[in-house]
This record gives structure tokens, C-alpha cells and sequence, in this order.
């Protein structure tokens, strides 16, 4: 399983099927972690097409893309190391009145659902 496409439908889509299923912080921290970690699927796809660019930062770019995605990887890595690079971030469309480790401390594991799906269907 070496595409993007195929991880997105045999690994993260289920997972975050078992996290509605049973919403706690534990199937959200491994939703979580199964979309952050498209980033390498992607990375092996544009290798493979010769679109890959040197220097290139998926995890990044996709961060400021889409907020989804960044608020996403900040709770995969905050769950995995206790905090996250991430979180003194300040989207632009937020108008610098938070920063994302204020959007964690106010989400609770069923908001996270619909953040889960925005950052899905961005990837």
C-alpha cells in the first residue's frame, strides 16, 4: 500500500469510522494520527510522479492550506509528545485572536468529529 488514495480508504477512513463509533481521546488521538501521516503517503505518490520538489514541506504546506489539517497534526503530536509545535500558530483567517493550542484547549472529542472530516476531505 504505497498510494495516498489506497491508505486514505484502507487505513484512515476506517479508523475514523471506529472513532464515531466509540468517540473517545483515544480513537480520536489514532484518527488523528492515521491523517497526519498521509503526509508520507503523498511524499511516496510525487516521488513516484516526478512532482516531488527539494526542499519541500507537505506538512506545511497542508498546515496552511487547511486549518483542519493543522489543528489535526497539533493533536496527533500533542497526544504523542504532550505538546505540539504547532500550537502557538495563529491561522491568518483567525485574525491573530487565537492560536491553535486555544482552539485544542476548547475542542472536546466530539467537536473534533467535524474537524476530522474537513481535514479528510482536504487530503
Amino acid at each position: 500500500m504505497s498510494t495516498l488514495a489506497a491508505y486514505i480508504d484502507e487505513i484512515v477512513k476506517p479508523t475514523f469510522r471506529d472513532f464515531e463509533d466509540e468517540q473517545t481521546p483515544r480513537r480520536a488521538f489514532l484518527a488523528a494520527v492515521t491523517l497526519m501521516h498521509c503526509v508520507d503517503r503523498a511524499k511516496v505518490d510525487r516521488k513516484a510522479s516526478g512532482l516531488k520538489k527539494k526542499g519541500e514541506n507537505l506538512r506545511m504546506a497542508w498546515g496552511q492550506e487547511s486549518t483542519a489539517f493543522n489543528i489535526v497534526d497539533a493533536i496527533a503530536n500533542r497526544f504523542k509528545h504532550t505538546q505540539s509545535d504547532l500550537e502557538c500558530d495563529r491561522p491568518p483567517q483567525w485574525a491573530n485572536a487565537l492560536s491553535v493550542g486555544d482552539v485544542l484547549a476548547r475542542m472536546n472529542v466530539i467537536q473534533f468529529r467535524s474537524t476530522m472530516i474537513e481535514g479528510i476531505q482536504f487530503v
